[in-house]
């Protein structure tokens, strides 16, 4: 086997030079580049720029690396997703910021441009042209929010979009399937969903949607459907399980095979793959411990080639299919050791493609393989002021719940430090249910463990990733199993002698928020510290909450999974405990979040004060759910720094406050 011309890539890898610890700022900033899309003639690759305040698009020469040009839709306006649909043409979707603090929120509407940065042209929402004009015979106006679902790399100007009207709840609705050209902003219509309600769809490289995937009438449940194009008729995926679920993954490029996550007689997701033609299906992957993650295919055939499993550190695993390109895979995996790799965009003719490769200790960077002269060119980096061998490690610890369950999580530790008795932050995740953590670098942890601190993230019960039966058994077990869980995991980290016992703070994000504070009031001894950020900290008013304001769907979820009775909800609720706390307590709240009400921390922030405990409260005006302004964040991030400081550098000598 010979080998690849990888002279760029082996200087990438060992460039970096030991440098002074990142700013606050470095931690604070958003990636500078989002997604990448290389040309159907593999010419130019077009990127999502992102600055503070709008995402642009840029198109470079591959061949020259020169920049063809650069644009931003303006201030507040953001590019969110980016498709060729020919070899010179880009459609765009596009996205505000105004109003929405969680950052660049989509708003359904579509333009398109010419790799030269000419003929750009609005093609389809709400600001488009009301009617035929004399000088714009192409109406472009739709009181209607789209979203693309892919181009048609064979048909050139031509893509797939799916659509919903801006006049009803999405709930109520069957999504339109409408083929779109993206010279005029023309649409015909291509099909309807087979279900109300939001709908994510698969189609096939010949621009026919071939699955449809919706919500179930019970909570946390998912149908699908396979769509017959010659017949136009939609047929939902049965199984003799009542709790199967299927999640459509891809489609080959021939059109044959589909290829499936599917939950089925077993308590995790596996890779299956599906004839189109039959309806028949194999299974080709699963993992003991962990839900398929991914899938890695083929550039030339677009075949599954791999299966990605993260029961911790990713692994994956190779399919020893007779695909060439599943070799040649293998090389490029085997050249970037220690990154999880993914297929980013490829060719038309697969001659050349994108890998990003991304660590837990790399934001991402990305590449270009070339078959002509078989190398592996380094294209970008999201982050370029990150130095990976400047940052933290993260590894993946494991103990055992107080039932004797197995848990995991992850430690990310200072680079310097020698790994016992180390002042530590316990960052429980949001959710709880069907979201985790990674393996991959997350700015919070390692601007902590660049500041000193061990940083813990566990993953308990209810996380996803893990099969079913851990997750459900999270369900209305939010005040009491789960925190049990993140207690477990911090004695043992204690009996190891990583963590000091005496330095121990707590830190958390919406759910992540309550359970640093069921955490405090639980364990009130093993504690010295708490921040709090976009907390839900009363179940009640947090349920309450989602039946006024959200869909049925939100509304039967929550009643399931975290409590329907009172009771119950205020049994679990951390704010109706606060006279256990003994710590300082500093909290931040984004004033316009509508995914957990303020209220939650200004009656946090009052009941504390009235306990005359201490405790300090930023609500952040023209924030919503998540932090996104960068000023806010370096503050934000800064005050953090400080506030651990304070509390957890030096073992205690008695009792204070902040």
């Amino acid at each position: 086997m010979r080998q690849m011309g990888f002279a760029l890539l082996g200087l990438w890898l060992s460039h970096h030079a030991a440098a002074a610890p990142p700013s606050v700022m470095d931690f604070a900033r958003h990636a500078e580049f989002g997604e990448v899309a290389i040309s159907p003639d593999g010419r130019s690759l077009a990127v999502s720029v992102i600055d503070e305040r709008s995402r642009g698009i840029g198109v470079i020469d591959l061949d020259d690396m020169r920049l063809a040009f650069s644009v931003s839709p303006g201030d507040e306006e953001h590019v969110f997703e980016l498709n060729w649909v020919s070899d010179g043409r880009l459609l765009v979707s596009l996205a505000s910021s105004r109003g929405w603090g969680n950052g660049p929120a989509p708003t359904g509407e579509l333009m398109a441009i010419d790799r030269d940065g000419g003929n750009g042209r609005y093609l389809y929402g709400v600001r488009g042209a009301r009617a035929e004009t004399k000088h714009n015979p192409d109406p472009t106006r739709r009181m209607r929010h789209a979203r693309q679902i892919a181009a048609w790399p064979d048909a050139a100007d031509f893509a797939l979009i799916q659509s919903y009207s801006y006049y009803e709840p999405v709930d109520m609705q069957f999504a339109f399937v409408e083929r779109l050209d993206v010279r005029n902003g023309r649409t015909r219509w291509a099909a309807q969903a087979p279900l109300r309600g939001p709908v994510r769809f698969v189609a096939d490289r010949a621009g026919q949607v071939r699955y449809a995937q919706g919500r179930g009438d019970a909570p946390g449940v998912f149908r699908t459907f396979l769509h017959d194009p010659q017949a136009a008729r939609w047929r939902e995926l049965d199984s003799d399980d009542p709790l199967a679920d299927f999640d459509p993954l891809t489609v080959s490029d021939d059109g044959g095979t589909g290829y499936l996550r599917v939950r089925e007689h077993g308590d995790r997701y596996c890779l299956e793959r599906q004839s189109l033609a039959d309806r028949s299906r194999e299974r080709l992957a699963c993992h003991p411990q962990a839900d398929l993650a991914d899938i890695l295919v083929s550039p030339t055939t677009g075949h599954a080639v791999a299966a990605r499993f993260d029961p911790g550190v990713p692994e994956i695993r190779w399919l020893g299919t007779d695909d060439p390109d599943e070799a040649l895979l293998r090389r490029i995996a085997a050249q970037l050791a220690g990154h999880r790799i993914e297929l980013a965009s490829r060719s038309r003719d697969a001659t050349r493609f994108v890998i990003k490769a991304s660590s837990d200790t790399d934001p991402g960077r990305f590449f270009l393989y070339d078959r002509q002269t078989d190398s592996l060119r380094f294209l970008l980096a999201r982050r370029a002021w990150i130095d990976p061998q400047a940052m933290p490690p993260r590894r993946v610890v494991h103990w055992q719940a107080r039932d004797g369950t197995a848990l995991r999580g992850y430690l990310t530790v200072p680079r310097t430090a020698d790994g016992t008795a180390l002042p530590l932050v316990v960052m429980p995740h949001g959710g709880p249910f069907d979201v985790r953590d990674t393996w991959d670098w997350q700015a919070e942890p390692a601007l902590l463990a660049s500041r000193g601190y061990a940083v813990f993230q566990p993953q308990f019960r209810g996380s996803a990733g893990f099969g079913r039966a851990f997750r459900d058994a999270a369900r209305q077990q939010l005040g009491t199993r789960v925190i049990d869980d993140i207690t477990d995991g911090v004695r043992a980290l204690i009996e190891r002698g990583v963590a000091d016992p005496a330095r121990i703070g707590l830190m958390g994000h919406s759910f992540g928020g309550y359970a640093a504070l069921a955490s405090a009031v639980r364990e009130p001894a093993l504690y010295r510290c708490m921040v709090g950020i976009a907390g839900i900290y009363d179940l009640r008013r947090y349920a309450r909450t989602v039946r006024s304001q959200a869909g049925a769907d939100e509304a039967r979820f929550v009643d399931a999974f975290v409590g329907e009775s009172a009771e119950l909800l205020d049994a679990q609720s951390p704010i109706r405990a606060v006279d256990a706390l003994r710590l300082p307590v500093m909290l931040f709240h984004g004033g316009r979040d509508r995914t957990v009400d303020p209220r939650e921390s200004r009656a946090l922030y009052a009941a504390l004060r009235d306990r005359d405990m201490p405790v300090t409260l930023e609500i952040l005006d023209d924030e919503d759910h998540f932090v996104f302004d960068v000023r806010n964040r370096e503050r934000i991030f800064a005050a953090i720094v400080a506030f651990f400081g304070r509390h957890l550098r030096e073992p205690p000598t008695k009792k204070g406050a902040d």
